[in-house]
């Protein structure tokens, strides 16, 4: 039943323009902007996206001014979490936005905040972007991380060291500069299902017509770390049929799944995530044993017959510390083994049954 496919894809990217233009901006003019939370009024938004508008944090409150975003309650301390600006830039469904800057102008006043910090829901707004300054600049966006973006991408401007909480401090007009155009290859949907011992994935994905693209599917263990496991290709005439995708070796535990689209000039896409949960009927861990434990580990696991499995026990390295075969009966099957020799740290238990290895968990020795 599995399938392996391997062929090209014929695509073509339209972009809107080749030189980086204006996406997203707002003069901000008008009395008291600040009473909308978003502002949107007198925006300018390529038709290939959606944008918030400009945005406030629930750290600062709105601050009555004329021709300008204003706020005040910025930190008088260290940053916090709540207090800033925030952008939000969504693409069309079958768009993707590569883009090269944000430029602003701000205005501070003498008690307003003197520290600042741009950052992106790309990395959960950790990462700082650039070096903003009160009275504005032109933050660079050409790093790769931002360019390709086919989901919604938010953006937040953060201030603090306020002399006083009465301090203000306003974006008086910004732009978004940047390049929209069509993603090769959408996908339709992506979905699966469990057959047996299999997982089956299921694809339809839409493309255009010209260059290449290659197509991959991918699995993680994790949700984050992916690896190939199979290129997928079609040509133009069966782009729109549907596909599968047997797996017959699915990772124990959790599958994360997801496709990979690659253009012509190497940029990728990614489809939505598919998550499958893996175990054998025929031997599994009801219960794991306790996360910490003390003297005795114990383990929970039934069985659909007689057998016997061999239980390892190993350090973080893979060094094997200890090895026990135990006969288990139909049913629930309680097993303990002693780790009260063992050092403080973290350990591995691995499962094996005679033709597979069930399960590998983690316990921390105290």
């Amino acid at each position: 039943m599995k399938k392996n496919f391997c062929f090209s894809v014929l695509v073509v990217f339209a972009c809107s323009s080749a030189v980086a233009q204006s996406i997203f901006d707002n003069p901000i003019t008008g009395t008291n902007p600040n009473l909308s939370n978003p502002y949107t009024t007198g925006q300018t938004v390529n038709g290939n996206i959606t944008a918030s508008g400009i945005g406030r944090g629930s750290g600062i409150v709105g601050s009555n001014t004329n021709n300008r975003y204003n706020a005040v309650q910025w930190s008088t301390a260290a940053i916090d979490g709540n207090d800033y600006f925030e952008f939000t830039i969504t693409p069309n469904p079958g768009i993707r936005v590569s883009f090269t800057s944000f430029v602003y102008t701000g205005q501070a006043s003498a008690n307003g905040p003197m520290n600042f910090a741009f950052r992106s829901s790309l990395d959960g707004y950790v990462t700082d972007i650039g070096s903003p300054a009160g009275a504005g600049t032109t933050i660079d966006l050409s790093a790769a991380v931002y360019q390709n973006i086919s989901a919604a991408i938010s953006f937040r401007f953060y201030g603090w060291a306020a002399i006083t909480a009465a301090g203000t401090f306003s974006i008086n007009d910004f732009t978004f500069n940047g390049v929209t155009g069509v993603l090769p290859i959408t996908v339709e949907y992506f979905s699966g299902s469990k057959k047996n011992d299999s997982h089956i994935l299921s694809w339809k994905v839409n493309c255009t017509n010209s260059s290449k693209a290659i197509l991959y599917l991918e699995r993680s263990a994790d949700g984050n770390d992916f690896k190939n496991i199979s290129s997928i290709t079609a040509d133009a005439l069966r782009c729109l049929q549907p596909f599968e995708y047997a797996d017959d070796a699915p990772l124990p535990g959790y599958n994360y799944y997801r496709l990979k689209m690659i253009d012509a000039d190497g940029k990728a896409s990614y489809s939505n995530k598919v998550v499958l949960q893996y175990s054998r009927t025929n031997l599994q861990i009801t219960r794991p044993l306790p996360s910490v434990v003390s003297n005795t580990a114990m383990l929970h696991i039934s069985a659909a017959q007689k057998m016997q499995v061999t239980i390892v026990v190993t350090d973080l390295s893979g060094r094997e510390l200890q090895r026990k075969i135990y006969g288990l009966v139909t049913g629930d099957n309680l097993q303990q083994f002693d780790v009260s020799k063992f050092a403080a740290g973290v350990y591995r238990i691995n499962v094996y049954s005679a033709k597979e290895r069930v399960q590998t968990i983690q316990f921390i020795k105290q």
